[in-house]
């Protein structure tokens, strides 16, 4: 079975296609081609290629090949000529009266005007009758009195039904193709969607209508849709956006159906904050948006994967599934991180001409970014993910033995002449010690740099000023998802070194295995104290 998602994929219905079968999608309908025009079937399991015939030597059961084949064949058509059929699926028309003209679909339905007032037409796809009222197309149950007088008379065996044939070849109430068998008979059951549903005019236009008792029988999924004056039958996986059409990608628009989404944080773009369904985003086709999409009202696609946008000053990266998600600090320009009410210094590191900013807290000048020297023969520490971009952003991370500039011999012994060293650091500054870094946690000022450290909008509102000292601690601990930065001293024990430790809402002093690699922030005194 061959698939195409509209009417005008199938093409022209020629001899190469005859007898094909194909499930159209956007009218989820079965056709197959017949006598040069594509004509509606009903699909079932039954539905399938034939077994292959046995030879006319073979015995199946007794019975002969050839009487096994006679006992498959095809009822004939009134006219004596024999149509042979694959498989027996008859799908009931409810074409009990002669129309004005026979229609697969809607979509050969033209508009109803003043010299169509009063013409009915049958449509297959709806399997019933419009007839043409005031400029509007509805639906119509007709009585055999109702047949237009050019018809056949009812003494006629064609009466009561359409003599048209531009889709339906009809010389008898029952016709066959290769694949199906349709028969026009009156179906008494069959109701009036008005009826059941309302009528489809004033606010029901553009509503999608669920038939719950079953009682119209022409939709599979018993949703309808109303559409100038008909309630046309849709899919469930079509009807909340059935109607849409298409638009320009980026447009945002309520479904007719669904549970909206829920809002990602209280700060979001109001401009859903009222919806009553799920919204849908045009993205090459109709989608059901993110949450995310709603809060910045923003699309995020394979085409902007990568653009920043910002929700109260927080920036958020648009990822792959069409997600908005919280900037890691690797993604934002390095400019990004600072106060830019803080007056900075600079440091130039003469051994490879980088700069660096420097702030002053209390008697020490701080380096306010990581160190990012690799060596004379660049191979000292490390970029996280051996990424020289992220070197660039945050720095290289150390062994405790690389910042210190020691030789293996410390990695179990502990190294006493800690006051004022150097180590890795630019000359003039020095590795820190365990207690300079515990000042941070007595601390008034926060020194964790903004939109790096929170999870979400909410919890960022309650931290309250990010990065007040112009420190600009940056969360880059090893094996961690950026919610935590150490830092190396000059304090050390066997096998272990003391460090600065950076969390959300506290810092303090810690240590780690002296072969672990996190990152080096320098110090120098300008009060005198060292």
């Amino acid at each position: 079975m061959q698939t195409a998602f509209s009417m005008e994929e199938l093409g022209d219905c020629g001899k190469g296609q005859e007898g094909d079968s194909v499930y159209v999608n956007d009218e989820d309908i079965y056709v197959t081609c017949k006598d040069g025009f594509w004509m509606m079937f009903e699909f079932t399991e039954e539905d399938q290629d034939p077994p292959e015939e046995k030879s006319s030597g073979s015995k199946d059961n007794g019975s002969s090949g050839s009487e096994a084949k006679s006992s498959s064949s095809t009822p004939s058509t009134s006219s004596g000529n024999e149509k042979s059929s694959s498989s027996q699926i008859t799908t009931s028309l409810n074409l009990y009266v002669a129309a004005d003209d026979t229609l697969i679909s809607l979509r050969y339905l033209q508009d109803c005007n003043s010299s169509h007032e009063g013409k009915f037409v049958f449509v297959a796809s709806l399997n019933g009758y419009l007839r043409c009222h005031d400029e509007h197309w509805e639906e119509f149950v007709p009585t055999l009195d109702d047949a237009p007088k050019s018809s056949a008379s009812m003494n006629d065996p064609r009466a009561g039904k359409s003599d048209l044939s531009n889709f339906f070849e009809m010389d008898s109430l029952t016709i066959y193709s290769s694949s199906a068998q349709y028969s026009s008979e009156y179906d008494t059951t069959m109701a009036n969607a008005e009826r059941v549903l309302g009528l489809c005019a004033g606010d029901n236009l553009g509503k999608v209508a669920l038939d719950s008792e079953k009682v119209i029988r022409v939709s599979r999924s018993d949703l309808y849709y109303c559409l100038k004056g008909v309630w046309i039958p849709v899919l469930a996986e079509n009807a909340d956006t059935y109607g849409f059409g298409t638009a320009t990608n980026g447009t945002f628009k309520e479904g007719l159906m669904g549970t909206p989404q829920k809002s990602m944080s209280a700060y979001c773009d109001k401009a859903f904050s009222n919806i009553t369904h799920g919204v849908y985003v045009y993205d090459n086709k109709w989608r059901l948006a993110d949450s995310t999409e709603l809060c910045f009202n923003k699309m995020c696609s394979a085409a902007n994967i990568g653009e920043l946008a910002y929700l109260e000053d927080i920036p958020f990266t648009c990822r792959e599934k069409n997600r908005w998600s919280l900037s890691n600090m690797y993604e934002l320009p390095v400019e990004k991180h600072f106060n830019k009410n803080v007056s900075y210094g600079t440091l130039i590191d003469e051994r490879d001409g980088q700069t660096y900013k420097t702030v002053q807290i209390g008697d020490y000048e701080w380096m306010a970014e990581n160190l990012n020297y690799a060596g004379v023969d660049s191979d000292v520490g490390e970029c996280y993910n051996q990424d020289p971009k992220n070197c660039a952003i945050a720095g290289r991370m150390y062994t405790w033995l690389e910042a210190m500039r020691l030789s293996a011999t410390y990695k179990s012994t502990i190294f006493k002449d800690t006051l004022d060293w150097q180590g890795i650091c630019p000359v003039g500054w020095r590795i820190p010690l365990s207690s300079e870094w515990n000042l941070f946690s007595k601390a008034e000022k926060n020194s964790l740099a903004e939109c790096t450290w929170v999870s979400d909008v909410d919890v960022y509102k309650n931290i309250g000023q990010f990065n007040e000292d112009g420190m600009t601690i940056l969360p880059t601990a090893p094996g961690t998802t950026y919610h935590q930065a150490y830092f190396w001293s000059t304090t050390n024990r066997a096998y272990e070194a003391y460090e600065g430790s950076f969390r959300v809402g506290r810092s303090y002093v810690s240590y780690f295995i002296k072969t672990s690699a996190i990152a080096v922030r320098c110090i120098r005194s300008v009060g005198g104290n060292d």
